[in-house]
């Protein structure tokens, strides 16, 4: 491929920004995490979340009350899985 194909690719997908954007704004809820480089990647099974929810004193009540407006705490993050 050359310079002038990327370019024309780049340029599609740069007019498609505006686009993507109103449908961000459509997303309710996300949870993401970022790291400078990724050297692994954690699969979470239903033992491990078991586990997760009881090391870190997470009531029922709170699972089935799940209202996250941010990740301000370790519990935050496993109810967000959960939800």
């Amino acid at each position: 491929m050359n310079t002038r194909k990327l370019k024309n690719i780049w340029k599609d997908k740069y007019k498609q920004v505006p686009q993507q954007l109103e449908k961000i704004k459509q997303i309710q809820t996300a949870a993401t995490g970022f790291n400078a480089n990724i050297d692994a990647v954690l699969k979470i099974n239903g033992e491990m979340l078991k586990n997760l929810i009881i090391k870190n004193n997470i009531s029922l009540a709170e699972i089935e009350n799940i209202s996250l407006k941010g990740f301000r705490k370790p519990q935050d993050v496993i109810l967000g899985i959960i939800k």
